[in-house]
C-alpha cells in the first residue's frame, strides 16, 4: 500500500509539473506572439519619431546656416565699406602729398631757373665788357 501511495504521489507531482510546464509554455507562446504582432508597430513608431527628430534637426540646422550666412554677408559688407573708406582716405592723402611735392618741386625748379638765368645774364654781361 505504501508503494501505491508513493506511486500516486509521483504521478500527481508529474501531472502538476506537466500542467505548470504547459501553462508556462502557453503563456510564453502568447507573449512571443504578442511581441511579434506588436514589433512592426513599435518599429514604425520608432521610425516615425526618428524621422521627426531628423526633420526638426534639419530645419534648425538650415535656420542656423541661413542666420550665419546673413551675419557673414553683413560683416563682409561692413568690411568692404570700411576698406573702401580707408582706400579713399589713403588716395586723398596721397594725392595731397603728391600735389604738395609737385608744387614744392615746381617752386624749386622755378627758383633754380631764375638763379641760373641771373648767372647766365651776369656771365653774358661779363663776356661783353
Amino acid at each position: 500500500m505504501l508503494r501505491n501511495e508513493r506511486s500516486q504521489i509521483v504521478i500527481t507531482l508529474h501531472n502538476e509539473m506537466s500542467q505548470i510546464i504547459i501553462t508556462l509554455h502557453n503563456e510564453m507562446s502568447q507573449i512571443i506572439i504578442t511581441l511579434h504582432n506588436e514589433m512592426p508597430q513599435i518599429i514604425i513608431t520608432i521610425h516615425n519619431e526618428m524621422s521627426q527628430i531628423i526633420i526638426t534637426l534639419h530645419k534648425e540646422m538650415s535656420q542656423i546656416i541661413i542666420t550665419l550666412h546673413m551675419e557673414m554677408s553683413q560683416m563682409l559688407i561692413t568690411l568692404h565699406k570700411d576698406l573702401s573708406q580707408t582706400v579713399i582716405t589713403l588716395h586723398n592723402e596721397l594725392s595731397q602729398i603728391i600735389i604738395t611735392l609737385h608744387n614744392e618741386l615746381s617752386q624749386i625748379i622755378i627758383t633754380l631757373h631764375n638763379e641760373l638765368s641771373q648767372i647766365v645774364i651776369a656771365l653774358h654781361k661779363n663776356c661783353h665788357k
